[in-house]
């Protein structure tokens, strides 16, 4: 197709979206994982772990043990594939691209088998136009950064908590 080439020019940009993409991805399901161990790790800095009795403390790790099992089944259930048109849409958002620029480029003209032979050509001049246009809406594609959307989810800031307990831990 004619919009190859200005989408192959941007291989390298695909890639890092891709891999954007899936970071935020991973990262959404493996934050709470973190977030289980660090604070198991917090309480075994602290020491807390032998002050407690026998079953209790058994109950404890068996707990931990639990709920970060349940937290890494579901970072593993997740299905991570990304798209290229997830990819696409994602470059054409973040860089405010107007009318789907790399979409339009990826598309082709249906040939008008009907009509006159300057309907023909004018329709064909017409969709070359077209991607011309969207070919140099490319020069203003942006890199995007990777945005998990954790805030979003922490409506508490649990994980700065659970860093300063960790923090804590390690120096006390």
């Amino acid at each position: 197709s004619q919009g190859e080439g200005p989408i192959a020019r941007l291989g390298w940009l695909f890639g890092w979206v891709r891999l954007a993409i899936l970071w935020e991805r991973l990262w959404r399901n493996l934050w709470s994982t973190v977030a289980v161990v660090a604070v198991f790790v917090s309480i075994a800095l602290f020491d807390l772990l032998p002050h407690l009795s026998y079953w209790v403390h058994w109950a404890v790790l068996i707990g931990f043990a639990i709920l970060g099992a349940v937290r890494l089944r579901q970072v593993f259930k997740e299905d991570y594939a990304v798209t290229e048109k997830q990819i696409r849409n994602r470059i054409e958002k973040d860089s405010d691209l107007a009318h789907r620029p790399l979409t339009a480029l990826k598309d082709s003209i249906v040939s008008a088998r009907a009509g006159s032979r300057n309907e023909i050509l004018s329709s064909e001049s017409l969709w070359q136009a077209h991607q011309a246009r969207a070919a140099e809406q490319l020069a203003h594609v942006k890199t995007p950064v990777p945005k998990p959307g954790l805030a979003a989810r922490d409506l508490f800031g649990a994980r700065f908590g659970i860093l300063l307990l960790v923090v804590i831990a390690v120096f006390s």
